[in-house]
C-alpha cells in the first residue's frame, strides 16, 4: 500500500531500452529529501533498504569511471566478425 504522500506515476524513458518509473512525492518528502547533497540510501522503518537517492547534480565521474576506447575502436569492435564457436573454445578448455 502507498502511503498518501507518494503518488506513483507514469514510466518516463530515460534510456530507450530502460524506461524508469517517476513518483511524484510531496512537499513534505521533497523538503527531507533536497537536505542531502550526497547519494543515500533509503530504508523502512524495520531497516529493510527500498533503495537509493541520488540528488541531482551529486554524481560526478571520476577519470577511471571513463571508457578508455575511443568511439572508433569501440565501433570496430562492434563490428569485428570471425573468432571461435562456444563448443571448439569449451573442448580446448577440456570442457565439452
Amino acid at each position: 500500500m502507498i502511503k498518501k504522500d507518494v503518488m506513483l506515476g507514469d514510466s518516463i524513458a530515460l534510456h530507450k531500452e530502460r524506461p524508469m518509473t517517476r513518483v511524484t512525492v510531496t512537499e513534505f518528502v521533497s523538503e527531507a529529501l533536497n537536505q542531502f547533497t550526497e547519494p543515500v540510501e533509503l530504508c523502512d522503518p524495520s531497516g529493510r533498504t527500498l533503495g537509493r537517492f541520488v540528488p541531482d547534480g551529486s554524481f560526478q565521474l571520476k577519470e577511471s569511471d571513463q571508457c578508455p576506447y575511443s568511439a572508433d575502436e569501440l565501433d570496430r569492435a562492434r563490428n569485428a566478425t570471425g573468432g571461435r564457436p562456444l563448443a571448439e573454445i569449451w573442448k580446448d578448455l577440456g570442457r565439452s
